[in-house]
């Protein structure tokens, strides 16, 4: 008692924003002393309870007063000293439920019995809105919320946190042992990990998707967040706090996408097989004669047309994907999926080239030919794919005053562009590939122009050579295999100049590159 009338002192000429309370253990609570704040918080008086006009038990929403009676009786019965009350609603003068905080020491006489409950309770309803906002906010995004003493392993969950995973808050005990024995045996490392990088200091917040148990047993993805908000005097973290949201279906979505993205790249590794077995199958049917190599580029042909359409829609979708706001990690399945069809899109070009150059005039297209500009051409067009592979590239020209010259230009440099092609796949970095162009009269009105193109790659085998001309000769090696391709570049090169009554041929070293050679006559242009 001599407690309370010190505060009595204190409280009654001064109003403050907390309500002190010496409550009877009798019955209904009766009031022996409540501070003159009450006034200015709930708008009764002090007479109001010291009389006994105004019952504190009767102003406790009739919802709450189980609860509250419930907490008073178990820390009777459990011998405490003090206990806080969850938050419950107290009437005001004018009938409106305030939401109040409630913090009670039990009073005992020398004979150990339980005499008087003092306490203070403050008005706690703005706090509480604010909560309710955040709740219904946070209830709206779907986030579980955690907060954890890394110190003592104790946890306070949310309702949500427990709901996602199929329980009622009711059922989770506020322990670690509750967060970890749901994460799967596989991911629970990678947890800690993260987490520790992130009390070391190493990131600004904690990260990590992991795999939770559902109380059906079905198993979630979680996308867990968190940031340690207190430290104790010696560094250690006493406070963690985070959240968890169900990506489930992001993660599955995640998943499809990369099994579909493998299945388009073991698409473009297989087509290579694909077309040479069915390849191999038309030669099996059909003799060697002209009928043969012409139903096999009606093939081609016809592959070549069903195969650009599915892929232009491939490519268009997911270009249009690529501009969307991704995760790095989508982005980079959607990047992979749209490189593999630009990539199968060249291919099937290719094919569809070859499978018209029976029907091309290499000679319907002829225009003056400036040999100077070839190489300056050339040196345009793939230094820039030179620097990105960090090959060296570079040309020369020797024109031997020979400055012009007819022909079919564009057919020479589809030719020249599969060697030079071929030649960067085959370097490695560091590599070194140059053109070189010589000009050479022959008599007054025919010259010849010799391209080579050399590269300091990996070289071809001897038993490879008489056969690298030869239409799906790729396919038959693994280690050239590797580098992808159908074997149509260096075939397609060929046919042209062969067209165009030229030559070509290769010489190389393995380990130290290759040479290839290619020659073509061409009128001379001569000045008037």
């Amino acid at each position: 008692m001599e407690l309370f009338v010190n505060i009595n002192t204190i409280f009654n000429n001064q109003a403050g924003n907390i309500i002190f309370f010496l409550w009877k253990n009798e019955p209904d609570w009766p009031v022996d002393f409540v501070s003159p704040s009450i006034t200015s918080l709930l708008g009764y008086s002090t007479e109001d309870f010291l009389s006994q006009k105004i019952n504190y038990r009767q102003l406790i929403h009739p919802e709450d007063i189980d609860h509250v009676t419930q907490e008073v009786n178990h820390a009777i019965t459990s011998e405490v000293d003090e206990f806080t009350h969850d938050i419950y609603r107290l009437k005001d003068k004018e009938g409106l439920y305030r939401y109040i905080h409630d913090h009670t020491v039990i009073v005992r006489d020398e004979n150990d019995n339980i005499t008087h409950f003092q306490g203070y309770i403050y008005d706690n309803t703005e706090m509480f809105q604010q909560k309710q906002r955040l709740e219904f906010v946070l209830e709206g995004t779907g986030l579980g919320l955690w907060d954890w003493n890394p110190q003592t392993n104790a946890v306070v969950f949310d309702e949500r946190w427990a709901n996602m995973l199929g329980y009622q808050l009711s059922e989770i005990e506020f322990h670690l042992k509750e967060w970890e024995r749901r994460v799967h045996p596989d991911d629970i490392a990678s947890c800690y990990e993260d987490m520790k990088h992130h009390i070391d200091g190493k990131t600004d917040m904690y990260q990590n998707i992991h795999r939770m148990q559902h109380k059906d047993g079905s198993w979630l993805y979680i996308l867990d967040r968190g940031k340690v908000f207190e430290w104790d005097k010696d560094g250690n973290p006493i406070r963690f706090t985070g959240s968890h949201t169900n990506v489930t279906e992001i993660k599955k979505t995640e998943i499809e996408l990369e099994n579909k993205t493998k299945e388009l790249e073991n698409y473009s590794h297989n087509l290579e097989s694909l077309v040479y077995e069915r390849t191999k199958e038309l030669e099996k049917e059909k003799t060697k004669s002209d009928v043969a190599n012409k139903a096999k580029l009606t093939f081609l042909s016809i592959m070549s047309h069903e195969l650009r359409t599915p892929l232009s829609i491939v490519i268009g979708m997911t270009s249009l994907a690529l501009k969307k706001d991704l995760t790095d990690k989508l982005h980079g399945y959607i990047q992979k999926a749209h490189d593999a069809g630009e990539n199968l899109h060249i291919l099937v070009k290719k094919m569809l080239d070859y499978s018209q150059l029976d029907n091309a005039d290499v000679n319907a297209n002829l225009s003056p030919i400036n040999i100077d500009k070839l190489g300056s051409m050339l040196s345009k067009k793939y230094k820039p794919v030179a620097e990105k592979k960090e090959i060296s590239f570079s040309t020369s020209v020797n024109a031997n005053n020979l400055s012009n010259c007819i022909g079919d230009e564009a057919h020479v440099l589809l030719a020249l562009n599969e060697l030079i092609e071929n030649a960067f796949k085959f370097s490695r970095q560091g590599d070194e590939v140059s053109v070189i162009i010589d000009a050479a009269q022959l008599d007054d009105d025919f010259i010849t122009l010799h391209f080579q193109v050399n590269d300091t790659g990996i070289g071809i085998e001897d038993e490879q050579m008489s056969n690298l001309f030869k239409l799906f000769t790729q396919l038959e090696d693994h280690n050239t295999r590797q580098h992808g391709g159908l074997g149509l570049g260096l075939t397609y090169a060929k046919k042209i100049i062969d067209m165009m009554h030229g030559d070509i041929w290769v010489e190389s070293e393995m380990g130290n590159g290759s040479t290839f050679h290619l020659k073509v006559q061409f009128k001379l242009m001569k000045s008037h």
